[in-house]
């Protein structure tokens, strides 16, 4: 089974693992709202990305699974309806393609890779780096690698 992990956000982290927990692809997508756009290219450039990850997945390892970040508390308002629009085109998305998905929440992810729910960001970066042999600066592709990992080993084996 391929997992592709997927930290909604503004920068949308991305990463797809193998069957193995092995490390094939990861990144982060832009999806900013740019000057003349309506607000809803976000979920468009969104859903062109995640839709030829899935097919990408598929093509390489049969079933995949989709697992994301959950966010329950957000800075704000604005925040908190970017990241719900995100986890609805990201379900639909899974929907579409017959896809199995589910959340992971972020304590979680910050406990796999520290062993603390408390981690900070650069930490979260570092576990990455040395955990897959990378030079990440993101936390967003980071987070997405970790998200990745916690569904293959919860759901994926």
């Amino acid at each position: 089974m391929i997992t592709i992990g997927i930290d909604p956000g503004t920068a949308c982290g991305w990463a797809m693992l193998d069957g193995a927990g092995k490390r094939l692809g990861s990144g982060v997508w832009d999806l900013r709202v740019l000057r003349g756009e309506g607000n809803g290219m976000r979920f468009i450039r969104l859903r062109s990305h995640l839709t030829e990850l899935v097919r990408t997945a598929k093509e390489l390892g049969g079933d995949v699974l989709v697992a994301y970040e959950l966010v329950t508390r957000h800075r704000s308002g604005h925040v908190g309806h970017v990241y719900g629009g995100i986890q609805s085109h990201l379900m639909t998305v899974c929907e579409d393609h017959g896809t199995a998905y589910s959340p992971v929440p972020w304590e979680d992810l910050k406990l796999r890779a520290t062993g603390r729910r408390g981690a900070k960001k650069p930490e979260m970066i570092a576990a990455a780096n040395a955990h897959w042999g990378l030079d990440l600066g993101s936390d967003d592709e980071a987070d997405a690698l970790w998200c990745a990992l916690v569904g293959h080993e919860r759901w994926g084996v």
